[in-house]
């Protein structure tokens, strides 16, 4: 069973794909997902599809003006749901419910923390699988900070604790007594690069290489500036300001973008893309990506070469983003920053900068023999593991 119940973007559907795929000639999958859009490609892969109820910010963001924004994964988790016992034991009957139902050999979770809860309880085998800041490893004693600049945790993880005990323990968890211990499992199919991963070194198994080998083209070759916005980006006034007056030839791929602000882009000479543009078209054509520092998008740009500006939205996108930052290829903008000057003053030094160019093809070719592994034959062979029998419970 591959489970998802928190988060939102397409992102977390193309994991658990990749992982249905790579399993298709070992196991049959059925997917449990906590939004059923742009589901088509993961079905095609998997026997079932259903809804999962989702994990999502309730009175903790409503309430909370005062607090301290987010500053660990533990902040995420008590922000989505962990912060009250009674949604946690909620979220935790459903899946106890569809396990027993559906009595899956294996639960393979991303951003599924309350599923992976009800595999301990029910004695099922469970895997961690997406990008590494959704899935720290075993054995922490606390969530560490994300953010250099953010050193007050929002949520006391000792109340987190209590809140699972008493909402699991009832229902037949183990106590816990570090908040971390919500992760304990049989095995990772965590999908990253080290580069922006905090918790590099210190997991069980090393991480999979989250896309395959791209074109390394002249650089000179490259004459197109990508752009990918797939949240709320285009509904501010100073990011498209910045992207009609860009000089450069610019191509673009939209999905939420309203037919209004497409038709000034276009208007301005932006090559509007109706469907997803291929990697490989991607890695070809681009000198320069401006994204929101989405993980897929920098693992794109990490292996093709290319050299990124990033205007994070959220949490995740601002950490991904932060990580990537010191390897001198990726250029964020915070949004309180994101002036239509401040964005077009980044592209420019960004699509000119030598070092910025070297920087990104240096880090490609650094990766080149990690993402040459077969990906889809490593989740092969620790899926067979697990269900080998090779995992006992605590």
């Amino acid at each position: 069973m591959l489970a998802w119940e928190a988060g939102g973007a397409r992102g977390h559907i193309a994991s658990l794909e990749h992982i249905a795929r790579s399993l298709a000639d070992i196991a049959k999958c059925e997917a449990a997902l906590c939004d059923l859009q742009n589901t088509s490609s993961i079905a095609a892969h998997c026997d079932l599809v259903f809804r999962a109820p989702g994990l999502r910010f309730g009175a903790d963001a409503k309430d909370g003006v005062n607090l301290p924004p987010a500053a660990t994964w533990g902040d995420y988790l008590g922000g989505i749901g962990f912060f009250d016992p009674e949604r946690i034991k909620r979220q935790l009957q459903w899946w106890l419910t569809a396990i027993r139902t559906r009595q899956p050999d294996l639960l393979v979770a991303n951003y599924a923390p309350c599923a992976m809860l009800a595999a301990r309880i029910s004695r099922t085998p469970a895997m961690v699988a997406g990008t590494g800041f959704g899935a720290p490893p075993q054995g922490l004693a606390a969530f560490p900070f994300l953010f250099d600049d953010r050193i007050v945790r929002r949520h006391d993880e000792d109340r987190l604790v209590e809140n699972v005990n008493q909402a699991a323990g009832p229902l037949g968890l183990p106590k816990i007594s570090a908040f971390p211990e919500i992760y304990q499992r049989a095995g990772d199919l965590v999908q990253s690069f080290d580069l922006l991963d905090l918790y590099a070194g210190q997991r069980s198994e090393p991480l999979i290489a989250p896309v395959q080998p791209l074109p390394l083209s002249n650089v000179d070759a490259r004459e197109e500036l990508f752009i990918y916005f797939s949240e709320r980006e285009l509904e501010t006034d100073a990011v498209v300001a910045a992207l009609i007056a860009c000089p450069f030839p610019r191509r673009a791929f939209l999905p939420t973008a309203s037919p209004e602000v497409k038709t000034r882009l276009a208007a301005s000479g932006v090559m509007i893309e109706t469907s997803p543009v291929p990697r490989e078209e991607i890695a070809r054509r681009s000198r320069l990506i401006l994204c929101s520092g989405q993980h897929g998008m920098l693992s794109l740009a990490l292996v093709a070469g290319i050299a990124v500006v990033a205007i994070p939205q959220h949490f995740e996108q601002r950490y991904h983003s932060r990580r990537a930052a010191p390897a001198g290829m990726c250029r964020p903008i915070d949004k309180k920053h994101a002036t239509a000057d401040n964005i077009l003053g980044a592209l420019m030094e960004a699509w000119t900068d030598h070092g910025v160019q070297a920087a990104a093809r240096s880090q490609a070719q650094r990766l080149r023999p990690f993402v040459e592994q077969d990906a889809a034959q490593e989740i092969r062979n620790r899926v067979s593991a697990v269900l080998a029998g090779r995992f006992q419970h605590a």
